[in-house]
């Protein structure tokens, strides 16, 4: 084989030149920010936390303060690290409020409460929201899963809830080639349904007379307290 330029050989590379990354000088580590964000936190906070805290309670962004805290500290901290060690200064505090409400040495006001209300409120609606997404997916997902489950199945994800429900009630009718007696399964259905309908106009009854019997009642006591002041009327005379 021949090589550019009359070379007869591979041309020889100088002593001189790097070989390989094995000769590349290590990155230089940022000791401020690999020594800051191994420093402890707990419910004494110390002035960089605290103004952490100050900024993002004044509604900051976590990059607007990593900004201020690099001009004014030389911190630097990121973004993300500034999101990070708010949330967990923030669960340091709620450790060590936990511990003053516990030894009774600090109870909640009034305020608090009404927050407290609120803020529950806006995260049950928000967890509501998110568990209608989740069931919202919930039999698309199990469409698709019966279809890796059984290959020639291709029911919508409507079809499955409809189904599930009518196997968890007892309601669904079995293919016709499953069903070896059919006219069975209707008496059976019949049955059922009456049996359901005399519950539901028994259970009727027992609430139409249980209204009877505190109607009676309440007329029996009214009776009675006007006799009681008949006697008594009669008494004082």
């Amino acid at each position: 084989m021949r090589y550019p330029h009359s070379h007869t050989e591979p041309p020889k590379l100088s002593a001189n030149l790097p070989k390989g990354p094995a000769n590349r000088a290590p990155p230089v580590p940022k000791p401020d920010v690999f020594m800051m964000s191994r420093r402890p936190i707990t419910g004494e906070l110390d002035s960089l936390d605290e103004k952490i805290v100050r900024y993002k309670g004044l509604d900051f962004g976590d990059t607007q303060i990593a900004k201020i805290l690099e001009e004014e500290e030389g911190s630097g901290y990121s973004a993300k690290t500034i999101g990070t060690r708010y949330r967990r200064i923030r669960l340091a505090k709620m450790a060590a409020n936990d511990d003053a409400l516990d030894f009774k040495m600090k109870h909640w006001t009034m305020n608090e409460d009404a927050a407290l209300i609120k803020a529950h409120n806006i995260n049950k609606l928000r967890h509501e929201r998110e568990l209608a997404k989740v069931h919202a997916r919930l039999f698309e997902d199990t469409a698709f899963t019966l279809n890796d489950i059984s290959n020639d199945t291709f029911h919508s994800a409507k079809a499955c809830e409809k189904r599930l429900k009518e196997l968890l009630d007892g309601r669904a009718d079995p293919h016709p080639d499953d069903d070896d007696d059919p006219q069975r399964r209707i008496k059976d259905r019949i049955q059922g349904l009456s049996a359901k309908w005399a519950r539901q106009c028994e259970e009727q009854l027992n609430n139409v007379m249980a209204g009877e019997t505190y109607i009676d009642n309440l007329f029996l006591g009214k009776r009675v307290n006007r006799s009681r002041r008949k006697v008594k009327a009669d008494g004082d005379e």
